[in-house]
């Protein structure tokens, strides 16, 4: 089955709410700075490259094999295949589901610390 087809398949089983909230999450925050959050470095990929970069992988933990789309909002394990969005990163990341991932980023979104003090990347 198609990468695609798993996220529209999952979209689709969602309710509305949960879709909303979904939506609201990835639109506002970016694999690079999630994975700063869970202490994995971003490596952005040189112009040109055809991709945004890499990051840690969260289900197999293979350092830089993830790449990360040009819109930072989904990656895709070069090792194990693990793939997904921002929710997604945190809920392999922490193993947790899919109401506490989205909490833990709507929390960490909301700290004035990572707003004032970070950059859109996670650095300091």
């Amino acid at each position: 089955m198609r990468r695609d087809t798993l996220f529209e398949d999952e979209a689709a089983r969602m309710s509305g709410e949960r879709r909303s909230r979904a939506a609201a999450i990835k639109e506002r925050t970016d694999l690079a700075r999630v994975a700063g959050w869970l202490g994995a470095a971003f490596v952005r990929s040189p112009k040109g490259a055809g991709e945004g970069g890499h990051i840690a992988c969260p289900a197999s933990g293979c350092a830089a094999k993830a790449r990360v789309s040009l819109d930072l909002s989904h990656y895709l394990c070069r090792s194990c295949g693990a793939a997904g969005d921002v929710i997604a990163y945190v809920r392999q990341a922490q193993g947790t589901g899919f109401s506490a991932a989205c909490d833990e980023i709507e929390r960490r979104a909301a700290t004035p610390r990572d707003t004032a003090t970070h950059d859109l990347f996670g650095g300091a």
